[in-house]
């Protein structure tokens, strides 16, 4: 045969195997979908579940299975899981509609159309808020780098992180950009606010105001060093008070310190105020602040809070309209926005933005928070290697011995602190420190290493990957993905987070037991079944 003809055969053969592939391939697919639907119609809808997730842990890049696991988690009374699936699918189907099957690309775009119409409402009008926002914010901040004033650009790059859905190309970009020392100097920044801030009592709250009137008094006076040294003494006393922040930004103003004055000011910006009327005249007096010295950044502040205020207002119809998942997304995300801002405070409290590192934590507040959910939390941190170990290096890097644990418990919960989803698996005191693989759901503890990671999470044995799933993450020592920490198929060079078997970026993670009975809520959060 000719070398031509020979080629044009290997190709021939070539693309009718790869046609072939694809086409079994989507008949698979279709079979699973139909078994889940027969399970869901015959009101085995954990069944179904299963089944859906099984599909999907496979065929991570089809939306069809997202779209079915939608419409059972929605019947099954799950509206905010079930948006997430619709989130999923809708942000897969570009991609998909490329190779996909015949006839199949209306009834998944239907389908998504529909489920988004009933599930995703709150969370479109509030993304497009985000999106005004991040446009706007981006603005300014490019305006500021391109001015020189890095340090300042990269604090509005860092606020709109907090916001961003994945990963921003064009804000990294940005970021990556800022001179390596600016960097490190704005992360120091971040890292010198306080972990925990509490309650005075009445002779801190007394050694408190002596500073401030001592304070003002120089300010008066423009004695810029006594006006610091009094007001850097009130925040010993009390870290984030807003006026020795604002006083503190007046005394380096006045030396001609502008840098240092800008900073006290962002510091103030986020400090809890408190509620009500008063807080909202303390914020208002910081933004006015903050124009005397960066009108780039009172602009950026001001967008900010208005689009933090937009969520709230979308959160109040939510309320109304009785669809309380939606009202406690967008109450969380408001809360990611401004989370010291007044209005936001006022609808959702500090809670949410505290256990999410936006704020910090109250060593009250939590101590009461831990108490009443009778969950001893054994290990917090984004590092695995801190498992079963004696650590206290900060509110989220902290851990406890596994042997101090009651023996008696029951359950175990995992919660990511970014976004305070939680899921809980059935546990003995002897599974801690095991690798289960009796049940689909089992908690891996040993925290073996392997490929370049340590591995600590729960596993689902219905996503057991191969040599042929390059790019997941597998937590377990039995091949499967789940929620924790793991290494990624093929790269198999680093640590990875995972979440519902997905892939995510660096994040704490927060291990507490029990051995009491789960409360109904509780229970929706239990992993179970084959």
């Amino acid at each position: 045969m000719p070398f031509r003809s020979t080629i044009t055969a290997l190709a021939l053969a070539l693309f009718v195997g790869l046609a072939a592939g694809l086409s079994a391939r989507a008949d698979q697919v279709d079979d699973d979908l139909d078994a889940a639907r027969i399970k869901a119609r015959a009101g085995k809808h954990d069944e179904a579940l299963a089944l859906v997730d099984a599909l999907v842990g496979r065929h991570e890049d089809d939306p069809r299975g997202y779209v079915e696991r939608a419409r059972i988690l929605r019947d099954l009374d799950r509206p905010r899981e079930a948006a997430d699936a619709t989130e999923r699918a809708r942000a897969l189907l570009a991609a998909w509609r490329k190779s996909a099957p015949a006839g199949a690309v209306k009834e998944v775009d239907d389908g998504v159309a529909a489920l988004a119409g009933d599930l995703l409402g709150y969370r479109d009008a509030a993304r497009s808020e985000i999106e005004a926002y991040r446009t706007k914010a981006l603005v300014i901040a490019r305006r500021l780098l391109d001015a020189g004033r890095e340090w300042e650009g990269l604090f509005i790059l860092d606020e709109l992180v907090q916001v961003a859905s994945g990963d921003d190309a064009e804000i990294a970009a940005l970021v990556a950009s800022v001179d390596a020392a600016v960097r490190r100097d704005y992360e120091g920044w971040k890292a010198e606010g306080p972990a925990t801030t509490d309650e005075l009592d009445a002779d801190a709250k007394a050694l408190l105001d002596r500073n401030l009137d001592a304070a003002r008094r120089a300010l008066r006076s423009k004695d810029w060093a006594e006006a610091r040294l009094s007001a850097k003494a009130a925040l010993e006393v009390s870290p984030e008070d807003v006026a020795a922040l604002l006083a503190l930004a007046e005394a380096h103003a006045g030396a001609g310190r502008d840098d240092d004055a800008v900073r006290a000011v962002l510091r103030a910006l986020g400090a809890p105020k408190g509620e009500g009327r008063r807080a909202r005249s303390q914020a208002d007096r910081v933004v006015r602040e903050l124009g005397k010295l960066s009108a780039d950044l009172e602009e950026f502040a001001e967008a900010r809070a208005e689009t933090a205020r937009a969520i709230i207002r979308q959160r109040k119809k939510a309320a109304r309209a009785a669809s309380t998942h939606d009202a406690e997304w967008l109450g969380h995300l408001a809360s990611r926005i401004a989370p010291a801002d007044p209005t936001v405070v006022d609808a959702v409290g500090d809670e949410v933005a505290r256990r999410t590192g936006r704020l910090p934590r109250t060593a009250a507040s939590a101590k009461a928070a831990a108490a009443a959910r009778e969950w001893v939390v054994v290990f917090r941190a984004d590092d695995p290697a801190l498992w079963d170990t004696d650590t206290d290096e900060g509110e989220d890097r902290r851990a406890t011995r596994i042997e101090t644990a009651a023996r008696s418990i029951r359950y175990l919960r995992l919660r990511r602190l970014d976004t305070d989803e939680a899921v809980i698996v059935a546990v003995t005191h002897a599974d801690l420190a095991a690798d289960g693989d009796a049940d689909r759901y089992s908690w891996q503890g040993s925290k073996h290493a392997a490929e370049g990671a340590l591995h600590l999470g729960i596993d689902d044995a219905n996503r057991k990957w191969t040599f042929r799933d390059g790019g997941r993450i597998m937590i377990s020592a039995r091949g499967c993905g789940g929620w924790g920490f793991g290494h990624k198929v093929h790269a198999n060079d680093t640590q990875y987070w995972s979440w519902a078997s997905h892939e995510i970026g660096r994040t704490v993670f927060e291990v507490a037991v029990t051995a009491r009975d789960l409360s109904e809520e509780e229970r929706r959060l239990l992993l179970a079944g084959d």
